[in-house]
């Protein structure tokens, strides 16, 4: 009996699949003229020279994500997900005001990441939380409550930036 239940409710799913993905194609350059023109180096190289250490430096950016409920024809919800693209150009210019602050003129061994956070890693605080079903009210998570958070396995891609920075000893 559990079978055919079974079968039946399979026989009445809507399937769908991902029939094609276009080719897609980028590009991409990180320009350090504006800081070279100002006498700061950015290089993944190591100096040769002398320099005098300032310390190291990690700085990660996460973009800001959104999700939306959507209705089906049939009512039945489902979330729109998105996250604002991040700027590489951005995530530099942070690193060189937290290099400059160190009264560095240079961030060698400079080292681009892709890194990963998941809900778990994000102050609670900071999380608008909706409820799926009556998406326009907040959901009240209380410890105990029973809830289920549609999009836990969430995981948000950001940029992490690392380098040492150390100030030249120029002739």
């Amino acid at each position: 009996m559990f079978l055919i239940i079974l079968l039946l409710f399979v026989s009445c799913t809507n399937r769908i699949f991902v029939s094609q993905i276009p080719e897609q194609e980028k590009l991409y350059g990180i320009p350090f003229e504006k800081y070279s023109d100002n006498g700061f180096l950015f290089t993944p190289e190591n100096y040769k020279d002398e320099y005098s250490s300032r310390g190291i430096i990690e700085y990660e950016l996460y973009p800001q994500y959104n999700a939306d409920v959507k209705k089906n024809s049939d009512g039945s919800r489902y979330l729109i997900e998105s996250q604002v693209e991040l700027k590489i150009a951005d995530v530099l210019d942070s690193l060189y005001s937290i290099a400059k602050r160190m009264k560095a003129d240079a961030v060698i061994n400079l080292k681009f990441d892709i890194v990963y956070r998941s809900l778990t890693d994000i102050d609670s605080r900071l999380l608008t939380i909706n409820d799926f079903n009556n998406p326009s009210s907040k959901a009240f998570i209380e410890t105990g409550g029973d809830y289920i958070l549609k999009n836990k396995d969430l995981k948000i891609q950001g940029v992490k930036i690392s380098g040492f920075a150390i100030k030249r000893k120029l002739p």
